[in-house]
């Protein structure tokens, strides 16, 4: 039997919590660092977009996070970028999300083009909402594209029984 293993689109957010020195922030950092070690094994394919390298690019400890991406074989995708507009775009237009938060529909956009099972954010505001997902997905099964689920990295991650 072969077994399926999901794609994960990891959005800018989950790179930074990886080296978060917050006490209040290690559970987050323990399931992140699980799950770039669960996409090194193989038990996921990570996947980022040309946004998220951007993204990680401009922000703080830019080198290791960056260097998170090769270390742990990390595929960057590049959607159409007309397409992730127009598709962010639509979600703005359908007011799932607001204008204020364009970069964040447009990670939800190019996970939802890349195809990827999961889209796996710690934005808790602006992506990482139940109810904002059914919106999302309200808006890719009227134009035509598949479902996409939203996940935290503790949801996502595999722990030993």
């Amino acid at each position: 039997m072969v077994e399926y293993i999901e794609k994960l689109y990891l959005e800018t957010s989950v790179f930074g919590f990886f080296d978060d020195p917050l006490e209040i922030n290690r559970d987050k950092r323990d399931s992140v660092q699980l799950l770039f070690e669960q996409i090194s094994e193989g038990f996921f394919h990570g996947i980022c977009s040309a946004l998220t390298y951007a993204e990680i690019g401009k922000g703080p400890n830019a080198d290791v996070r960056m260097a998170l991406i090769e270390k742990h074989g990390i595929r960057i995708a590049a959607p159409a970028v007309k397409d992730v507009l127009e598709l962010g775009g639509r979600y703005i237009q359908d007011g799932v999300i607001s204008p204020a938060h364009e970069t964040d529909a447009q990670h939800v956009a190019a996970a939802t083009l890349i195809r990827v099972d999961v889209l796996v954010s710690l934005n808790l505001r602006h992506i990482v909402k139940t109810w904002r997902e059914r919106q999302f997905n309200a808006v890719n099964l009227k134009l035509g594209y598949p479902m996409i689920r939203i996940a935290t990295p503790e949801e996502v991650v595999r722990y030993a029984e």
